[in-house]
């Protein structure tokens, strides 16, 4: 009896099992965000601060003399501030951030798993892939908007699929779309723009340009139109605050063009804290999926896999940063893994080869959710260890936070870096101590406030000690004037503050001159600055 009369029989029952064994390993990937209280995800302590100023907390002294909102000022990156505000009145921070974790990071690859099923049919266990793209680069980097427009993009891929001809309604709704994902972040309507074309191509490679190009066209119009009335009619157009050391900005060629820089670009959509972990994790699922190949078992989407290689070629040429937009180079992998996830679909044939790659992939899965909980639970003693340090800060004090350079240190505590990313070794606990802003109502200098991206200003009276965005300066960064033109509040940090805190203090042993100790607990060090 071949595969498919067994499954005409069996299908009923088999196919319950399968959908309660799929959501059971789903449910426990979203448990690492239940069991902490907050994960080592770098910006996005940064963001909930940000969200719960403008939830009310701004509206409290001494934090009402510091900053203000300034909705009018932002053209794009909205979204989530607006929808996280109105949660914050209603359910408060806690959960709201709960919520935005979990919609971050599970969103991209729940939506890409939908095109799939709109494509093929169904995803069967091809849905526990998605799994090992949870915890992506981008995700852990606390890229919030980028993520959850990654999501949309998805979803109205979905929605307006087929394209096919494209008539002026679905046109229409192409354009509105771009719109409205605009808001939430442009990269994702550059990835939606990317999958329109990609579908219209469509999912036969010998059909793959044939009478395309009229169709492309039309569909690239209707996605550009939307973004050029934001940049004629936004007081605050993206990319126009030089937020980065220049407009655009590459790496030097050595660490742009570096075998070590190259891989850690195209490996992104899988990296976490601990690349090695990642590869090992991910090595049996990629096996898998190269067997199905090799035996010419996988029916692929042609447009979403060219689409989804050229993502992939031109991103380790990328700058790194353009405008206000930066970690380019790690944004279009994570396009193209999502295209991948939705644009490949495996075949068996027979039960007993179905059973072996479900099998791998669900181990696969369980042991990378696994690997994550435990290092998120490791790190989550390095809140408690904050909260702990920062406890006798006075209301309304000015706090310059800086970190230990992680060039300087050896043997870093598994989670505190981020391994994907490009241009070196990256702190993913660094925006940590803009939770003492809620916690201690304190003024710190590097709040995300730039004009177009957030609706969050800061007052006059604190604009010379503060920038529109910052990566948290190291210990020795005070005397490079490199990095006090990116960050001028280091010039005359003495006079204008009242507190440092260090983050990541156990592991290094720089001195800090000037100041003098009053609290030290593991991962964070409060120094008092002497005048």
């Amino acid at each position: 009896m071949t595969v498919t009369e067994i499954d005409s029989v069996r299908l009923p029952a088999r196919s319950r099992r399968r959908t309660a064994l799929l959501v059971a390993v789903w449910a426990l990937a979203a448990l690492p965000f239940l069991i902490v209280n907050l994960p080592p995800v770098m910006d996005v302590p940064n963001h909930l601060t940000r969200i719960w100023l403008l939830a009310g907390g701004l509206d409290q002294a001494p934090l009402s003399a510091m900053y203000e909102a300034r909705w009018s000022q932002a053209a794009t990156n909205i979204f989530v501030d607006l929808i996280g505000t109105g949660l914050t009145r209603v359910i408060g921070i806690d959960a709201v951030g709960k919520i935005l974790l979990l919609t971050m990071f599970l969103a991209p690859p729940l939506a890409a798993l939908w095109l799939h099923k709109k494509l093929f049919g169904r995803t069967g266990w091809w849905a526990l892939a998605g799994v090992m793209l949870i915890w992506s680069t981008t995700a852990v980097t606390g890229l919030i908007s980028y993520q959850v427009s990654l999501a949309a993009a998805l979803v109205a891929a979905v929605l307006l699929h087929p394209i096919g001809q494209p008539t002026w309604q679905r046109l229409l709704a192409i354009a509105a779309c771009t719109a409205v994902i605009l808001l939430i972040h442009p990269f994702g309507a550059l990835f939606f723009l990317l999958l329109a074309i990609a579908l219209v191509l469509g999912p036969q490679w010998h059909a793959l340009l044939k009478g395309k190009a009229a169709r492309i066209a039309k569909v690239t119009a209707a996605a550009v139109i939307p973004v050029a009335v934001l940049m004629i009619l936004a007081p605050h157009p993206p990319g126009a605050n030089g937020t980065h050391e220049a407009f655009i900005y590459w790496q030097p060629l050595d660490v742009t063009f570096s075998p070590t820089t190259i891989i850690l670009v195209l490996l992104s959509p899988i990296l976490s804290y601990k690349a090695s972990l990642d590869v090992l994790l991910v090595l049996p699922v990629v096996a898998a999926i190269g067997w199905l190949a090799y035996r010419r078992q996988l029916k692929i989407h042609a447009g979403l896999l060219v689409m989804a290689g050229v993502l992939e070629i031109v991103s380790p040429f990328l700058p790194m940063n353009i405008g206000d937009g930066g970690a380019l180079v790690i944004r279009f992998p994570e396009m193209a893994a999502l295209m991948a996830l939705a644009g490949l679909s495996p075949t068996f044939e027979s039960v007993r080869q179905r059973a072996v790659f479900a099998g791998v992939l669900a181990i696969a899965a369980l042991v990378r959710i696994g690997s994550i909980g435990w290092i998120w639970h490791m790190r989550d003693a390095d809140v408690e260890q904050l909260k702990t340090v920062t406890r006798s800060l006075p209301p309304g004090a000015s706090v310059m936070v800086l970190q230990q350079h992680w060039s300087e240190i050896k043997g870093a505590p598994l989670g505190r870096l981020v391994a994907g990313f490009p241009s070196g070794r990256c702190a993913s606990e660094r925006h940590y101590g803009s939770l003492i802003v809620m916690w201690r109502q304190v003024f710190i200098p590097s709040l995300f406030t730039v004009p177009g991206q957030q609706p969050l200003a800061v007052k006059p009276a604190y604009q010379a000690k503060s920038v529109y965005s910052s990566g948290i300066p190291f210990i020795s960064d005070i005397k490079m004037p490199m990095t006090r033109q990116l960050d001028p509040y280091l010039d005359h940090w003495r006079q204008n503050y009242d507190y440092v805190l260090l983050l990541n203090a156990d592991v290094g042993h720089t001195p800090l001159p000037g100041t003098r100790v009053v609290a030290n607990d593991g991962f964070a060090r409060l120094y008092k600055v002497v005048r």
